[in-house]
């Protein structure tokens, strides 16, 4: 048909006025409040790996961040007396965005004792120079695969069954949110969403939680 248009045995192509079929929006994977329970407390011990993760996720979790705004804070972001984090999104957009006091124990812990530890691979002159707050165990910037491989071996060590990937738990804390009564616009500025309409999406997973609920039950679901 293309061709025939082109010289000129056409008029009009006879697909012109198709539209491709809307696909169905994929709702994204949670965690229900007791996995992430699960997953935050497989991550215990003292060694500085450990503490670097569980810190690490902690903030993932609480704060909803993006892989790469957590690996991209630096010392000077972090108020952990004030309880937020100053958070570089996309666009290079800053919101501040607030902690919850598990993921506020978990980082005073990591940067009190780990971190040093970890910056101990770095020389003097390097270690100096290195303001991020997640380091390698080098002390050199860590890098989203890193970060997917030590999730996997946190789900694993806590035993869980379940695939997931660091923006599984985004999703978990604005769907939590959502739960437990926040308005949509409010986690529009959480998560650093430039339209409503991004946000939106978590009220089909709550709906879909709700249910869920709903036909577990009710006695005439």
């Amino acid at each position: 048909f293309a061709t025939a248009v082109d010289e000129g045995h056409l008029a009009l192509h006879p697909a012109s006025g198709l539209h491709a079929p809307r696909l169905p929006r994929r709702l994204p994977a949670v965690l229900t409040p007791e996995e992430a329970a699960t997953l935050l407390r497989g991550l215990h011990g003292g060694a500085p790996l450990i503490r670097r993760d569980r810190a690490m996720f902690e903030l993932l979790y609480s704060c909803g961040l993006r892989t790469r705004e957590v690996l991209d804070l630096r010392l000077q972001d972090v108020d952990l007396a004030r309880g937020e984090v100053r958070v570089k999104g996309k666009g290079r957009k800053e919101r501040v965005v607030p902690f919850g006091k598990p993921a506020g124990r978990a980082v005073a812990e990591y940067l009190a004792e780990a971190r040093a530890e970890l910056l101990r691979g770095l020389p003097p002159e390097a270690r100096e120079g290195q303001d991020r707050v997640f380091v390698s165990r080098n002390g050199a910037a860590l890098s989203p695969s890193d970060v997917r491989r030590r999730l996997l071996a946190a789900v694993h060590r806590s035993g869980m069954a379940t695939k997931l990937s660091p923006h599984t738990l985004r999703h978990s804390c604005a769907t939590h949110l959502l739960e437990g009564g926040a308005d949509l616009r409010s986690i529009q500025e959480f998560l650093g969403h430039s339209s409503l309409s991004t946000t939106q999406i978590y009220t089909h997973v709550s709906a879909t939680h709700l249910r869920e609920a709903y036909r577990r039950a009710h006695p005439r679901a």
